[in-house]
């Protein structure tokens, strides 16, 4: 008897269970990513989803699974992307189809292939996948690995290959589990595969516990804060807009007064700030978007904060957005971090943008700064949600990275936990102050070691004395090439089962 089965339309009641498993697996869907995200979620989606495609008519599969997983992820992602609503269901629809592929793959390649080899159509084609969505406008927004944070072990081989070991490993397993499920759960002729994923898990637990002890030891303790502005600002803020995109419209008496009036605006932060430089603080960072300014006002700002920074002997990053006077209607959006001297650091233009985001586009890549307390980095808010833009500054050996943000309520969690995956990945200490979402100092195996929300602190401020020496890492000295591997692995399966012409493989070579 052969061990793996062609995969052909099942009885009548394995198809009426069927629509179980496909509400299961859109259950699972939305839990992926969105406002619902749990760490079940890629588990239920891979087990049952396959489980649909698998014992489903073809003609029906395609458009239930299609139609199903649209929906569900549109629920899920509802207030959380900030796409128009008629764009988004259109983009939902275009998700559906595309999440479609590597189950389409499973169904049509694997019982053309040995059995170890068959289990891995299914996880290399989607981790295929992943890597097209990440090159499109939202980055690695919905990976499969951000909902496994919880297991700190496990996530810690994103230090090796990015989030696309671990989108592997869950979808492996799912396919795995579907093999069982055609074989009745009988496993002799399956040993070896089970063996080969067993092991696989094993290790990359085993592995995380041993990094999770280890703590580098050659860098100096300081203490870092993070300020953010409160949620009750937010008012305020639109109406400084506002104030400066009339500036034009304002006499010379006027403009000075608009002037006035938001450099006192900035009276908080600069007090807040006070507070954490007198309590020790050496590093101390605003959030994005902090002070808004008028660009030909920008110096006078700029020059508070380096009066500031050189007066308490810190270094000030302030997040600063420009109204630009050619253009009113775009911003820059910037970090711009102070030295003890009072000289600028460094100055980082935001380099990606939300879509439907004012504000113009940074061409010149991450900025570093070399200090006495090692190299920081910066970056802003949706930056972080690209993995191969960070991976710079791991490769740059990069000790802090500074990310300020703005987020709002229903994406607070799953973009905080994405900054902590870029700093298990590069292996270094990143300090994140948010207006509207969580402020966070995590440690370079992706531990929190402070927090606070913008919706439970009226000024979340962060603070931690933290090491700031670096993990070297496998990811930052070679980035994505987990994920070109899958690529190249789904290309060779698809090749050998067509070269193959369903050849039925013989159970005693069957590996």
């Amino acid at each position: 008897m052969n061990s793996q089965q062609k995969i052909t339309p099942s009885s009548t009641s394995q198809r009426r269970w069927s629509w179980l498993w496909l509400a299961l697996g859109a259950l699972g869907t939305g839990l992926c990513s969105g406002k619902y995200t749990l760490i079940v979620g890629p588990w239920l989606l891979g087990i049952f989803l396959l489980r649909f495609v698998i014992i489903q008519r073809p003609w029906i599969r395609w458009g239930a699974f299609v139609g199903t997983v649209s929906v569900a992820f549109f629920i899920s992602q509802l207030n959380f992307n900030p796409l128009p609503i008629k764009i988004f269901s259109v983009s939902s629809l275009i998700n559906g189809l595309l999440m479609y592929l590597p189950f389409f793959l499973h169904v049509k390649l694997s019982h053309r292939l040995p059995t170890l080899f068959s289990t891995l159509v299914f996880p290399s084609a989607t981790v295929a996948l992943e890597l097209l969505f990440s090159a499109g406008p939202f980055g690695s927004w919905g990976s499969f690995a951000y909902t496994q944070y919880a297991n700190l072990p496990f996530v810690q081989l994103a230090s090796i290959t990015g989030i696309w070991g671990i989108t592997f490993l869950i979808t492996w397993s799912t396919s795995v589990i579907n093999l069982l499920w055609e074989h009745d759960w009988k496993t002799p002729t399956l040993r070896p595969t089970l063996m080969a994923l067993g092991l696989s898990l094993a290790s990359v637990h085993v592995y995380g516990i041993v990094q999770l002890t280890i703590t580098p030891k050659n860098g100096e303790e300081i203490r870092i804060s993070g300020v953010a502005r409160s949620k009750s600002e937010d008012k305020p803020q639109r109406k400084a807009l506002r104030s400066w995109r009339a500036l034009d419209e304002k006499s010379e008496a006027e403009r000075e007064e608009i002037w006035q009036e938001q450099n006192n605006s900035y009276n908080t932060l600069f007090e807040r700030s006070h507070a954490e430089a007198l309590a020790g603080s050496k590093i101390i960072v605003w959030n994005e978007w902090a002070a808004l300014v008028s660009k030909e006002y920008e110096q006078r700002l700029i020059k508070r904060g380096a009066e500031f920074a050189k007066k308490h002997s810190i270094y000030l990053g302030m997040g600063i957005a420009n109204i630009l006077p050619q253009n009113k209607l775009l911003l820059e959006n910037k970090l711009v971090l102070i030295s003890p001297s009072g000289e600028i650091a460094s100055e980082y233009l935001k380099t990606k943008i939300v879509p439907g985001e004012p504000c113009v586009a940074g061409t010149e890549g991450l900025q570093y700064s070399d200090t006495e307390f090692g190299r920081i980095s910066s970056s802003v808010c949706f930056d972080n949600d690209f993995q191969d833009l960070i991976r710079n500054a791991g490769a740059n050996q990069t000790n802090l990275h500074l990310a300020p943000s703005n987020d709002w309520l229903e994406i607070q969690s799953e973009h905080n936990i994405m900054a902590a995956f870029r700093a298990i990945e590069n292996g270094f200490t990143v300090l994140r102050p948010t207006s509207n979402g969580i402020s966070s100092i995590i440690d370079p195996n992706g531990r929190v070691k402070n927090q606070a929300s913008a919706f439970d602190h009226e000024w979340p401020t962060t603070s931690a004395i933290v090491s700031l020496a670096r993990k070297s890492t496998l990811y930052s000295k070679y980035g994505d090439w987990f994920s070109y591997v899958s690529v190249a692995m789904i290309i060779a399966l698809t090749a050998i089962a067509l070269l193959k012409k369903k050849h039925r493989w013989n159970s005693v070579n069957d590996i």
